[in-house]
């Protein structure tokens, strides 16, 4: 006697080979990379607490605040635009760095970062960047420095400064030239995130796939056994 795959068991090995064919449909053509981006204004800035110099810009620590985007900062501080600033990029707030900002990057790394940079101080700032395997390399700013520097050029305020690496950035360092603290200014920081790979078929699939191959083969062994009865054409 022929066997046969019951009705439901059919309807479902179909429902999850069309699901399987539009999921991998849709992870083939539309592996978007994944973008973050950080204007620091998000954060209300802590009032100063009215002790000690009311100069000061390290009683607001930036540190874990963006960890559920990836980012860890060390040496960092939140502070806002003063009045009268000429050049600001986005306020009211910003990223003051101390002796030495570091941007860290956890989890996956992004293989893309871009951000505004200023300086206090108006001298050149260096930004070291690193990867799984190491440093990667340096940028530098525009901005004062000493005499006999070959990269010295004249100042400019929020310079658009860009990295990249396949392999992905670990963390950025950021000094100013003349060592001196509540000098980098950082605003608008974007990283992306490479293309996402293809993702292997969801377990329902696999099955509505496995149910689909055995239905298969259940019809092509009665069709054998048709054939092979007495007085089949």
């Amino acid at each position: 006697m022929p066997i046969s795959l019951p009705r439901a068991l059919r309807r479902m090995a179909g429902r999850a080979f069309a699901t399987a064919i539009c999921g991998l449909t849709f992870a083939a053509v539309s592996p978007a990379a994944h973008a973050v981006f950080i204007d620091f204004d998000d954060i209300p800035r802590l009032p100063y607490p009215g002790i000690g110099d009311p100069f000061a810009f390290d009683y607001h620590p930036l540190t874990n605040e963006y960890l559920s985007q990836g980012l860890m900062i060390d040496d960092g501080y939140l502070n806002e635009y003063w009045s009268g600033y000429e050049h600001p990029v986005s306020g009211p707030n910003f990223l003051l760095g101390g002796a030495i900002l570091q941007l860290h990057f956890v989890g996956t790394l992004p293989t893309f970062v871009s951000m505004y940079v200023s300086a206090g101080i108006q001298d050149q700032l260096t930004l070291a960047f690193s990867g799984p395997s190491g440093f990667l390399g340096y940028v530098f700013t525009a901005g004062e420095s000493y005499p006999d520097n070959p990269d010295q050029r004249p100042y400019e305020p929020n310079q658009f400064v860009t990295f990249q690496a396949p392999s992905g950035i670990s963390y950025i360092n950021i000094w100013g030239y003349f060592d001196r603290p509540a000098d980098a200014m950082i605003d608008d920081l974007t990283y992306r995130y490479a293309a996402t790979a293809v993702p292997e078929p969801p377990s329902a699939a696999l099955l509505g796939l496995g149910l689909l191959g055995i239905a298969w083969r259940v019809g092509e062994r009665r069709k054998s056994r048709s054939t092979k009865e007495p007085g089949s054409a």
